[in-house]
């Protein structure tokens, strides 16, 4: 029998994997094979280990295991072939975090179409027979590596797999371009019902109008408007004017209120759903406002750092907020104490949204990626990257399941949140694009630019 070196160099010879830890343990595993089983060949051998690798990996999730199979040819001939659900399984995994292995790594290229499948078919059918294979063989693998969310009553957002066709075929009609504003926009919503889209803008304006772009009203205030949100019952919009908030009736286009307090111009402004409570962030903090009375009945500090970005769980459980440092925190709204401090990006963190049960966020920013984040882990599920300015905008869609991207580029991106592939590009803009949301039935999508232009469009 031969020894454990001569193992080692026929296993790396075959593609077994690089000089290492792993070879060395796969040397040990063909020495146990081959005393077990003295008369079986050399590809016998082969084939039985590279099972047992593939089994292991399955059970364990080890990202590892997959790329070093999917990178060997010898491992898809001897076992793909009479498992394809294996290749299927490595090979979604590896694409899905690391599209670019495509055309990088000729060897993984050689490997699947050794096993008879395209680039543009691994897309196209794999989701679904993973999904089957690691169900009934490694359940564990949907909290590590799905990423697909979707509504489940209370218990909030669960991943899941969908079929295909729906994952990869959207689109995205142009319903209508229209010059909204004067200067550069700063914010567009829908109204919680969808008939109305608000927008703000540098001249001075809160503009109310039809989906279609018919203008219904204009609120007019003392200085540039850099953010507003709409109330749950679609009866009034906050605005930020500088340091000072101002409540409006959209119906009677007429100022409620103004709130003072704030020592720093406003960049965030939400309504609670109890509709009797308004939060705002400045630089230094974060306040909470009775509606009735005006005052400003809750303070926030930020602490060593200062507010660049914050979004509210839609509970209001929590607000996760980013600075300076690189890093997102989410703060309890109760507490106000932190308790998840989520670290990956190289540079600030321009944007936060957060999913509908809270558990997710989706953050983009001067670095230019945008991740997906689980909170309760403190961990990164996946990261978006390819994009060639910084990220003004991300946003979830109502079921959670996709992701809005824009920023400083023309184009808006809707992005499926399992693979991190683009399910489309929207064009229409004429310049970049720092503020898009999805309708609240996640039908159609606005989106703002720099010279004042709000697109509309329709997905199938």
């Amino acid at each position: 029998m031969p020894d454990a070196a001569k193992v080692f160099n026929f296993l790396i010879k075959h593609g077994i994997g690089a000089p290492g830890p792993m070879a060395e343990t796969q040397a040990k595993v063909y020495l146990k094979l081959r005393q077990a089983s003295p008369n079986a060949t050399e590809s016998e051998i082969l084939r039985t280990m590279f099972a047992q690798r593939a089994n292991l990996a399955v059970a364990t999730g080890s990202k590892e295991l997959f790329y070093q199979m999917a990178a060997d040819s010898t491992w898809v001939d001897s076992v793909v072939r009479t498992n394809p659900d294996l290749l299927s399984m490595t090979v979604y995994i590896i694409m899905c975090e690391h599209p670019e292995l495509r055309t990088l790594d000729q060897r993984v290229a050689a490997a699947l179409l050794t096993a008879g499948l395209t680039q543009d078919d691994i897309f196209g059918f794999v989701v679904n027979a993973v999904a089957e294979v690691l169900d009934k063989r490694a359940p564990v693998w949907r909290e590590h590596y799905s990423g697909l969310l979707r509504p489940t009553g209370a218990r909030g957002l669960e991943p899941r797999a969908v079929p295909a066709d729906q994952a990869l075929r959207r689109h995205a009609k142009l319903l209508a371009r229209f010059e909204a504003h004067e200067k550069k926009l700063n914010a567009v919503c829908f109204s919680p019902d969808g008939k109305w889209i608000l927008s703000c803008a540098v001249d001075q304006t809160i503009k109310v109008w039809e989906p279609q772009g018919r203008l219904l009203s204009t609120l007019v205030s003392a200085r540039s408007v850099e953010c507003l949100a709409v109330s749950p019952d679609g009866s009034m919009v906050a605005s930020a004017d500088s340091n000072v908030i101002d409540l409006w009736s959209i119906a009677g286009g007429l100022k409620i209120k103004s709130f003072h307090g704030h020592k720093l111009p406003v960049y965030t402004i939400a309504f609670h759903p109890d509709n009797r409570h308004l939060l705002s962030t400045d630089e230094d903090a974060l306040l909470v406002w009775d509606m009735q009375s005006g005052r400003a009945v809750h303070r926030i500090a930020c602490g060593d750092d200062f507010f660049c970005s914050v979004a509210f769980a839609p509970d209001f459980r929590f607000v996760a907020v980013s600075g300076d440092n690189h890093t997102v925190r989410c703060l309890d709204l109760r507490t106000r104490k932190e308790w998840c401090r989520l670290v990956g990006h190289t540079e600030q963190v321009i944007t936060i949204a957060v999913s509908q049960n809270g558990r997710h966020l989706l953050t983009g920013g001067l670095d230019r990626t945008v991740r997906l984040w689980d909170v309760e882990s403190k961990r990164e599920i996946r990261r978006f990257t390819g994009y060639r300015n910084s990220i003004g905008s991300v946003a979830f869609s109502p079921e959670s399941t996709a992701a809005l991207i824009a920023g400083d580029e023309v184009n808006v991106w809707l992005c499926d949140l399992n693979t991190g592939r683009a399910l489309c590009t929207l064009s229409g803009q004429r310049a970049g694009t720092p503020t898009a949301c999805f309708s609240p039935d996640g039908r159609q999508i606005v989106s703002g630019a720099y010279d004042g232009a709000i697109c509309l469009w329709a997905l199938d």
